[in-house]
This record gives structure tokens, sequence and C-alpha cells, in this order.
């Protein structure tokens, strides 16, 4: 009786351990990170307030390498794991901000 108790909390177990966290998101590739940089990038470029001295496809591929580097940066610095909704945060923020401050100094040298 023991032995199959042991077989049932066992297996139990294991089926814990294929279950994906309910917590976290869908997992984002490296293309889907860009392409939301890109997005994000080229959203941050037309919603400018002043007129950005920075071309649209400056944006985007800006934007798809702030992105890049937010979510592996951040995975690689441990604040946090593939899966976690921070991932898509850095993503949407750090291309943002990579765009605004860009485009503010592009502007001045003109």
């Amino acid at each position: 009786m023991a032995s199959q108790k042991e077989n049932i909390l066992q297996s139990q177990a294991n089926v814990k351990l294929k279950m994906r966290p309910m917590c976290r998101g869908e997992t984002m590739g490296w293309l889907g990170t860009v392409l939301v940089g890109m997005v994000v990038g080229l959203a941050g470029r037309a919603t400018h307030p002043a007129r950005p001295g920075i071309g649209w496809g400056i944006s985007a591929l800006l934007g798809g390498i702030a992105a890049l580097l937010a979510k592996y940066g951040g995975q690689a610095a441990g604040l946090y794991v593939e899966g976690d909704m921070a991932g898509w945060i850095a993503a949407i923020v750090a291309p943002t901000l990579i765009v605004l401050v860009y485009g503010m100094f592009a502007g001045r040298r003109r």
C-alpha cells in the first residue's frame, strides 16, 4: 500500500514539474522581441511632440535593438526570467526611451 501511495505522489510531482506557472505569460522569442521593439520605436517617433531629427528606419532599428538589449540584458542581470511579464514591459519601455532620447539629441545637431 505504501509503494502505491509513493507512486501516486511521485506521478503528481512529475505533473507539477511539467506544468507551466499560471502567473507567467507566453515566452517571446527574439523575433517577437525585435518586432515589438520596432513597432514601439515607430510609435515613439510618430508621437514625438516636436519634429524629431530621426528617420523612420532608424526609429525601427533602434527600437528593435533596444528591445533585445532590454529583454536579454534583464535576464542576464537576473531581474526576471524567460516568460515573465517584465520581459514584455522592458521590450516596450526601452525602445520608447531610446527613440525619444535619440530624437532629442539628433534634433539638437540640426
